[in-house]
């Protein structure tokens, strides 16, 4: 199962420029939450979330740490591998997503046999923020379980 995912990181960080831009923010700005656009724009205005958000920022590395991995994600490129993939999987990405370009989602789907691609509308990336988490979590668990969940309400026609 795969969410918001990509298998080339340009999919994610866009430009040389781009990665500096985030590597500025990280040594500069890291655990203030003002990355909070990248990953959930519904959030932005959100003081107690932008709150919560610089504190998970802080929690989950050091800036060092986040430079590091950064730096270690640009080189992330597992095109070659896909194909072999031989697992049920599936792929859920927001079509709008401010962090991950759908086009990840859709290359990851288009690559693994028998990967099925569910898009949704909105622009985060944080599967917990937006007006459709109801839905993700329940694709993930029709998915998972390989069944529709007891009292499930299914949206978008799904």
């Amino acid at each position: 199962m795969l969410y918001g995912a990509f298998a080339h990181f340009a999919s994610w960080i866009r430009s040389e420029e781009a990665l500096q831009r985030l590597l500025q923010y990280i040594d500069t700005s890291w655990g203030s939450g003002a990355s909070l656009p990248m990953f959930a724009p519904s959030m932005v205005g959100n003081a107690a979330f932008q709150e919560w958000w610089g504190r998970y920022e802080r929690l989950g590395a050091t800036p060092a740490a986040a430079m590091a991995l950064m730096r270690l994600n640009s080189e992330i490129d597992i095109t070659g591998i896909l194909p072999r993939i031989r697992v049920p999987t599936l792929v859920i990405h927001r079509t709008g997503d401010a962090c991950v370009d759908i086009e990840g989602g859709r290359q990851l789907a288009a690559s693994i046999p028998n990967a099925r691609l569910v898009e949704l509308p909105g622009a985060d990336h944080l599967p917990w923020a937006g007006n459709n988490t109801d839905e993700i979590l329940w694709l993930i668990e029709e998915f998972l379980a390989g069944r529709e969940p007891a009292g499930a309400v299914r949206q978008h026609g799904r």
